[in-house]
């Protein structure tokens, strides 16, 4: 069974708020917290609003019946059931922007349209080989970023605490004031989760080229969503012997947990991650050392083919942009690797 391709297109409706790296919640920050959103939102996040638009109210009774005990142990039991029950088969999530037709994607703290890549890789070996400084490689990226036409929104308001939750009622929490900085979008700008699958995915089938509206991101903010046929970012293939990570790598063990597949960091960081948080049980996931999205990689293709031709999903056939499995979160879109 040869693999299929689905092209999640988010077309955001108003500035959108998503989740960075650290705690939002009043009750870790303080009586004042602030929060700005991320460009990009993670898979998870993508994910959430896709499933909350396809799952069944069939569906919704057996997540609700998951024990807590297995989120503990398993932080993405709940997004693992989801997906099982309504998207079943995925090898492969990518998560990137496209405008205009373009396709875009983080690299070294910026975003740049992915055919200005080999350029960029160029000036990477020159700062290796030393024929420039590193400093010419940011000013090089730095030239073809669109970071700069998003635009921060402030919004300000009051913490809320919960009286009945099956209700709904909340009343003002005293003393909790925050803010919010959304981000807004430049113009023809979409938010893409491209899947890779299996086989043939009935309920996606059935969305082929129709929109709805959907819930995005933090205060269910609003976008639409669009599946789509076409061509395929995780289906390409890299020669240069590079790899950029298009979300973050969850690592137990710094960086050995990447050296077992052939990849040496060689720009980039390690910070900490928040895994968000399950509406189903309402409590909150772990936090993760991670490598954020848009770090480079240098490869060894003799152990990446290796591990490619052990793999059962019919990547041994193709030079291959791969998750790299075995670590946290592969499951739900993280540890996505494109290869340069």
């Amino acid at each position: 069974m040869s693999p299929h391709y689905y092209t999640l297109s988010f077309k955001p409706l108003e500035p959108l708020l998503f989740r960075g790296p650290g705690e939002f919640d009043l009750s870790a920050r303080g009586t004042y917290s602030a929060a700005t959103s991320i460009l990009i939102p993670t898979p998870t996040t993508l994910l959430g609003a896709t499933l909350s638009t396809l799952i069944e109210e069939s569906s919704k009774a057996k997540l609700d019946k998951l024990n807590k005990q297995k989120l503990i142990m398993n932080p993405w039991a709940d997004m693992q059931k989801a997906i099982e029950e309504t998207i079943p088969g995925i090898i492969s999530i990518a998560v990137y922007l496209r405008r205009n037709g373009e396709i875009y994607i983080p690299f070294l703290g910026e975003i740049v349209p992915l055919n200005s890549i080999r350029t960029l890789i160029g000036k990477v070996e020159s700062v290796l080989s030393g024929r420039i400084g590193y400093h010419d490689l940011v000013e090089q990226v730095r030239s073809f970023s669109m970071k700069d036409e998003f635009k921060l929104v402030e919004r300000v308001g009051i913490g809320l605490n919960v009286r009945n939750r099956e209700l709904g009622s909340k009343t003002a929490a005293e003393h909790r004031i925050y803010s919010v900085y959304l981000v807004a979008y430049p113009p023809n700008t979409e938010i893409v989760l491209e899947l890779e699958t299996k086989g043939a995915i009935q309920s996606l089938e059935k969305l082929r080229n129709t929109e709805m509206p959907v819930r995005l991101g933090g205060e269910g903010r609003a976008a639409r969503l669009q599946v789509k046929s076409s061509w395929s970012l995780i289906s390409r293939s890299g020669n240069l012997g590079f790899g950029v990570n298009l979300t973050h790598m969850l690592i137990r063990d710094w960086l050995g947990d990447l050296g077992e597949w052939g990849l040496d960091l060689i720009a980039g960081e390690i910070t900490s991650f928040g895994g968000g948080f399950s509406g189903i049980f309402g409590i909150r996931r772990p936090i993760f050392r991670a490598i954020p999205p848009g770090s480079l990689f240098k490869l060894n293709k003799g152990v990446l083919q290796e591990i490619l031709k052990n793999d059962k999903t019919g990547r041994a056939n193709r030079s291959s942009n791969l998750t790299i499995k075995g670590l946290e979160g592969s499951e739900v879109g993280y540890n996505f690797l494109l290869q340069i």
